[in-house]
């Protein structure tokens, strides 16, 4: 049974070895792959502390949910699983790989809350230079007049009437007297 998470290891690992600056992460995948879980996890745990690529810690968090697995440690592989779905949550096991350790991704998997709802924001056309409207076209302006010419009306009328009754300086009684 062991030598089916060997394979898994071989499997998964042999692509990503070359993106490895870790020197722990290194040495913990080897002893991993060479089935020596109880040194592997240590070490792979150890360069979790240091500071590792985003790949890196994928790699890691991978390789310690495989040997959990192997060593029967379900509890500890699923929070692997959660760590590596959280760095990608499209993260996909190769086929081959053993249906005890797919259960537990699985499990994993199942935990993963939804992704978030991206809705696309439809373009806004490019903004109209605002041109100032013209002053005749503008309301305050004509409501202005209208009370002016209104205004005219009152006063016009008001003096019409108050002067239109003959007095002492009108034309029709003015009277001319020769000296």
């Amino acid at each position: 049974m062991r030598w089916l998470f060997a394979l898994a290891l071989v499997i998964v690992a042999a692509p990503a070895r070359a993106a490895l600056d870790s020197e722990l992460l290194k040495a913990g995948m080897a002893a991993c792959e060479d089935l020596d879980y109880e040194r592997g996890l240590p070490l792979l745990e150890k360069a979790l502390a240091e500071s590792l690529t985003r790949e890196e810690k994928l790699v890691a968090h991978r390789t310690l949910a495989f040997c959990r697995v192997a060593l029967g440690d379900e509890a500890g592989a699923l929070n692997d699983f959660d760590a590596v779905l959280r760095i990608d949550r499209n993260f996909v096991l190769d086929r081959r790989i053993s249906p005890r350790v797919r259960k537990v991704f699985d499990q994993a998997k199942a935990r993963m809350p939804p992704p978030p709802l991206v809705v696309p924001v439809a373009t806004l056309p490019a903004p109209q230079p605002i041109r100032p409207k013209p002053v005749w076209k503008r309301a305050w302006l004509w409501a202005t007049l209208g009370s002016i010419v209104v205004a005219g009306a009152v006063v016009g009328g008001v003096v019409a009437a108050t002067t239109s009754a003959p007095g002492p300086n009108t034309p029709a009684t003015l009277t001319i007297e020769p000296h």
